[in-house]
């Protein structure tokens, strides 16, 4: 793997995380988070299918071994350095932007009732189907043979 294919695709996920703030903000600010979150989050798994597919042209499968990936290969490079520094940048603007609509959804950053890191997931707690506003348990959305996109706790990933 050489320096220009590490970097377009690094450069891959960097627009597709910025890109994907943009229309996110966008439809925000003609609507309401809530409206967003009905309506339209399905764009925010343009991000992890980008994530997905990057990583796995480097032939690495977490994030973590991105790093450790780029360390390894090319800790010389100036212009890998300067793309994990842009890419440390909008993985940072989108943890930012994740917390905001979290802040606008809950009225505030943290509450007591939210899952905190360490938590475990109990598979009769109860989650909203954003296609049908309806609680449902974590079991019944694991029914075989179908995908579910599931965004938990999406500031811990």
């Amino acid at each position: 793997m050489n320096v220009g294919a590490v970097c377009d695709s690094l450069d891959s996920v960097i627009s597709t995380i910025e890109d994907t703030i943009t229309e996110a903000r966008g439809y925000i600010s003609k609507g309401t988070a809530d409206k967003f979150v009905s309506e339209r989050i399905g764009c925010l798994a343009e991000v992890i299918e980008c994530y997905g597919s990057e990583m796995k042209k480097l032939g690495i499968t977490k994030r973590e071994e991105l790093d450790n990936f780029m360390k390894q290969n090319f800790s010389s490079s100036d212009k890998i350095f300067k793309k994990k520094k842009e890419l440390d940048k909008a993985e940072k603007n989108w943890h930012s932007f994740l917390k905001e609509v979290d802040t606008e959804l809950t009225g505030y950053g943290s509450s007591p009732h939210l899952v905190k890191v360490g938590d475990e997931l109990d598979l009769d707690s109860d989650l909203i189907d954003l296609d049908t506003g309806e609680a449902v348990s974590v079991k019944d959305s694991l029914k075989c043979g179908q995908v579910v996109l599931m965004i938990l706790l999406r500031h811990f990933s």
